[in-house]
């Protein structure tokens, strides 16, 4: 994810960068739904919204806000999902996910506008095809999902 210009990350005790994500769900008729956003890297490819933990904030908070700012929805949190790494030296980060509930679809929000970023509704298999190929980590957060 881009750096935003105002943004200043933080880091835990062992060098990671902290960051926050939600695995957003709606019930669709009779199967649940997962929403993702268009990167902000590569437009074309579908990833689950988060970002940094900002200084002083809990990771609960920053996955709440990386959602609105991200995909404009506004839900409940349900239930802390576990603690993901990147295992890449480069791109070192922890990443603490959360399952929410969406109840409201903004019709524009912060992202959709500065950005053009775009969100999609899918389901729990079409998320997994399209992470297999340039976010395979976050499949791992599909799996710690018990519905």
């Amino acid at each position: 994810m881009k750096d935003k210009p105002d943004s200043t990350r933080t880091y835990d005790a062992e060098g990671f960068k902290r960051r926050a994500a939600c695995i957003c769900l709606k019930k669709d008729s009779s199967s649940w739904q997962v929403l993702m956003v268009n990167s902000s890297k590569r437009p074309h490819k579908w990833i689950f919204p988060g970002g940094g933990v900002e200084p002083g904030e809990k990771s609960s908070y920053a996955a709440i806000r990386e959602a609105g700012e991200e995909a404009g929805v506004i839900g409940k949190l349900q239930k802390y999902l576990g603690q993901f790494e990147v295992p890449n030296v480069v791109r070192k980060h922890r990443t603490e996910v959360f399952l929410m509930l969406v109840h409201n679809e903004l019709p524009q929000w912060d992202e959709s506008e500065s950005m053009g970023r775009q969100r999609k509704w899918f389901t729990i298999e079409e998320a997994r095809k399209h992470l297999h190929d340039r976010k395979a980590h976050q499949v791992a957060y599909l799996e710690s999902m018990t519905m």
